[in-house]
């Protein structure tokens, strides 16, 4: 059997928290496919540092996956999304907000395929 490398190791320690990050995540965004997205973008950014200078890793880990949540809300903002069509001044048509086209549109925004 051959000897842990240390992306083994932090492969590890990151699922630990996997699954409360992807919830939180979840919570967050109301939306599991932008969630999943996020969590693995957290991960490679948890990769891309190593888990040699952190102290408190489920700390650091909820850190990252929240500042991906400010970044991509910042990105939303950014794109200011119709909601209503007026057909009439006193008669407005709500357009058809499912959670996949939220979810596509949420994707597309942050700039994932």
């Amino acid at each position: 059997m051959r000897p842990p490398r240390d992306s083994d190791a932090q492969d590890g320690q990151f699922q630990r928290h996997a699954g409360e990050l992807l919830r939180f995540l979840t919570r967050q965004l109301k939306c599991s496919e932008l969630a999943a997205d996020l969590r693995q973008e957290t991960w490679l950014r948890f990769q891309r540092r190593g888990a040699d200078e952190v102290g408190n890793l489920r700390a650091f880990l909820y850190r990252i996956a929240r500042n991906l949540i400010i970044d991509h809300q910042r990105q939303q903002r950014a794109r200011p999304q119709e909601e209503d069509v007026s057909v009439e001044p006193r008669l407005r048509v709500a357009r058809p907000r499912a959670d996949r086209r939220r979810c596509a549109a949420a994707r597309s925004a942050a700039g994932y395929p």
